[in-house]
């Protein structure tokens, strides 16, 4: 027999759809793109953003710009019976055989344009308060297969509800503001297939457009599979038998992981990392052993602090965490997710994190929050409100000052002795059910086990018929089980040499020869094998060191492939403060001679001759250079993305592609560019702005390039004060702008 609460939503959905008249949207979209005479040099390049909105309109939008967006449903039938059949399931929980993939179309009306874009769009949430029946409408996940909405391609759309509504947009903003990585949030006001209208919170999601905004290489996102949390013999969701249920860690992003071998492997290696910082934790459903997850853990302390003194607790348990794994430093980053916090509601106070032990890190990561941060609440209020949320400057104040008590609070806790559990122990006091098998793979020795983790990981070396494999059966916990066993076990894929100079330290990878002038302050580095590199990371060097680099190696030798320690420069200077007299290499065999990433300073010299491919690569950096000089590059000879920068002069000959490359929202200011017998003079892509005072140009086969080549970003901007390019040849897609004076 039916139930009456059935029959109920029976009624309205034939209702709904008896006087519900849906309208077909054309699913073509098409842009006309100007050719040139050299169009074959444009091999990257992706249709203009939203019909050719000009570089001008797309860079000012703001959340706050958006008048209404709208989605509509190609089969909103379809959707409609979905949805309605996902709320009369009798489950407590949303199933994953209702979170189907909709073919979509999503409009955004801002003040100044419109624009519509191809989507996939699904119901989103685990629990029944994603869904409103009343309403026939829920909580969605949405990824556009084209275009961005203020560079955003993959994100969800709430209902405020589930996420408590101001508090949301509040601390997202406050967190990011803190410089933790949290998605973009803000109120936008929804259309569902001209039927319901309202307001949803529109949140990005954890994706490689989230992690760049942050000024972070793409890499591994990691976060816990709920594979058996949610399907338990009982039918109930968490838990089993009295016992936490087995949950464990998945890669997020595994098309990154598929892309290579090394990314294979570091995917792996931070998937263990955190597999074991739960197995080895002293609650392994709700913490982590932050001592395997990080050398220093004073990043994670201070997010928790954080989310603590937000009443952010429930992002604060397993099944909420995610992180971001740097594989250069081996840290993992923390991600905000689902705080469901009710900090705006309340007096101040610290909540009581589920079995969290307060440690004297936690304690020491909010005294130096106190210490360092200082937030103005007039420009806070600002940022609320291009977010939709409206708060007068004394609310903020207000709310700003409670936050800093609840800091206060948490300093004067009594710390707590954590003591972290063997992973034997944490295994006895969990459910797993019994035909639950698990995974370790080594990519590099091409050893698969599979292993019955009830019988304390008896397993099996099988032969693993394809590489997809690794994600498909979503229940790998790493590369070692042997490792896994090890809390302290580290995987090291090169040799190490540590060199000091000054107050500051270099590493040396795989021994290549380092001599160090402190009287000269100069620093000579040789290669003599393809996989040597030198690494500058967290240094602050402030006295004009000079860097003077070289190989021998012949072009057989050279391999430009990606290390496992994610370093593709010869040198890299990361995260580091720089006062550099000199940089100069000659015959460089790496993917590019020199990185920086993640770094501010100053250089007055760099001079690069014989790149086998880019020579000078510089990303999510502040950096000025006075001068330039860059001959015979592979690829490109100054390559910028993500960041700052100002370079008095430029020199560049026989660049193998492109002079110089600006993209990814990079702001550059050149006073004199000479491009010389190359592809490109300069080619400005991706929502970049570039300045040039004085620009010359002989035997190019192209002055210069402005277009679109990523899907998150949009127009670029050239301006030339005096261009004295002689080939006139150039290209400027449409959107994109070309100012001379």
């Amino acid at each position: 027999m039916i139930s009456q609460f059935k029959l109920t939503y029976l009624t309205v959905f034939i209702i709904f759809f008896s006087i519900l008249f849906f309208s077909e949207k054309s699913d073509d979209q098409k842009n006309e793109l100007t050719s040139f005479e050299n169009e074959n040099i444009l091999t990257d390049e992706i249709t203009p953003y939203c019909n050719g909105v000009d570089f001008n309109q797309y860079e000012k939008q703001k959340f706050s710009d958006i008048v209404n967006m709208s989605v509509e449903i190609n089969d909103s039938n379809a959707w409609y019976i979905n949805l309605i059949k996902s709320g009369i399931s009798g489950e407590f929980f949303i199933e994953d055989k209702y979170k189907t993939k909709f073919n979509s179309i999503v409009t955004v009306i801002f003040k100044d344009f419109t624009c519509s874009f191809k989507a996939d769009v699904r119901i989103h949430g685990d629990w029944m308060d994603h869904l409103d029946l009343k309403n026939l409408v829920s909580s969605m996940d949405v990824k556009l297969k084209e275009g961005n909405i203020l560079g955003i391609t993959k994100f969800k759309l709430f209902l405020p509800t589930t996420r408590e509504y101001d508090n949301e947009i509040f601390i997202t903003s406050l967190l990011e503001e803190l410089g933790f990585i949290s998605p973009r949030s803000a109120y936008v006001d929804v259309n569902i297939n001209s039927y319901y209208q309202g307001i949803f919170i529109f949140q990005e999601k954890a994706s490689k457009e989230m992690i760049e905004y942050f000024n972070y290489r793409e890499g591994p996102i990691i976060e816990v599979n709920e594979r058996y949390w949610w399907n338990t013999d009982s039918g109930e969701p968490t838990s089993e038998k009295n016992s936490e249920v087995m949950i464990f860690g998945r890669v997020q992003n595994e098309y990154w992981a598929k892309r290579s071998e090394q990314n294979l492997f570091i995917s792996l290696k931070a998937l263990e990392k955190f597999n074991k910082s739960m197995f080895y934790s002293y609650d392994f459903d709700r913490q982590m052993n932050y001592e395997i997850l990080n050398t220093n853990q004073e990043r994670i302390y201070a997010f928790d602090a954080a989310l603590l003194a937000t009443r952010s607790i429930h992002a604060m348990t397993n099944h909420n965490r995610i992180f971001y794994y740097d594989n250069i430093s081996e840290n993992f980053e923390p991600i905000y997710y689902d705080g469901f916090s009710t900090f705006l509601d309340k007096e101040a106070s610290v909540p009581t994190a589920f079995n969290y032990q307060i440690s004297q890190g936690l304690i020491d990561s909010a005294k130096r929050m106190l210490q360092e941060v200082e937030l103005s609440a007039s420009d806070f209020q600002l940022l609320l409100l291009d977010k939709n949320l409206t708060m007068s400057v004394d609310e903020v104040k207000l709310n700003l000052g409670k936050f800093k008590n609840n800091l206060e609070t948490i300093t004067t806790k009594k710390p707590s002795e954590v003591n972290y559990i063997n992973y034997i122990e944490n295994i006895d006091k969990i459910w797993i059910q019994e035909s639950a098998e698990f995974d370790f793979y080594d990519p590099l020795n091409e050893i698969y086990l599979n292993c019955n983790i009830n019988q304390t990981f008896k397993c099996l070396n099988e032969e693993l018929e394809g590489q997809d494999l690794i994600f498909e059966r979503e229940n790998t916990l790493g590369i070692s089980l042997d490792s896994m066993k090890n809390p302290n076990h580290s995987y090291q894929t090169e040799e190490i040499f540590k060199y000091s100079f000054g107050n500051n330290e270099l590493t040396a990878i795989n021994n290549p020869s380092v001599e160090i002038d402190e009287i000269n302050k100069t620093i000579s580095v040789n290669f003599t094998k393809s996989n040597q590199k030198i690494l500058v990371r967290g240094q602050n060097i402030q006295d004009y060191w000079n860097f003077d680099l070289n190989s021998n190696l012949d072009e057989n030798q050279i391999n430009t492939n990606q290390d496992f320690n994610s370093l593709t420069g010869c040198i890299s200077f990361y995260e580091s403060n720089l006062l550099l007299e000199s940089i100069t290499f000659e015959n460089s065999f790496c993917e590019d001679s020199v990185n920086i990433i993640r770094s501010k300073g100053k250089i007055n010299n760099i001079r690069i001759k014989a790149s086998h491919s880019d020579a000078l690569d510089i990303d999510f950096s502040e950096i000025i250079i006075s001068n330039l000089s860059i001959e015979n590059a592979g690829n490109d000879c100054l390559d910028l993305s993500g960041g700052f920068y100002k370079i008095d002069s430029v020199i560049t000959n026989n660049c193998g592609d492109k002079s110089v490359s600006v993209g990814e929202n990079s702001t550059l200011y050149i006073d004199n560019l000479l491009s010389n017998n190359s592809t490109t003079g300069i080619a400005v892509k991706d929502s970049s702005f570039t300045s040039i005072k004085n620009f010359k140009g002989e035997n190019n086969q192209t002055c210069f390039l402005l277009y679109r080549k990523k899907q998150e970003f949009g127009p670029s901007y050239l301006k030339v004060s005096n261009n004295e390019c002689i080939i006139n040849s150039s290209y400027i897609q449409e959107g994109s702008i070309y100012e001379k004076d």
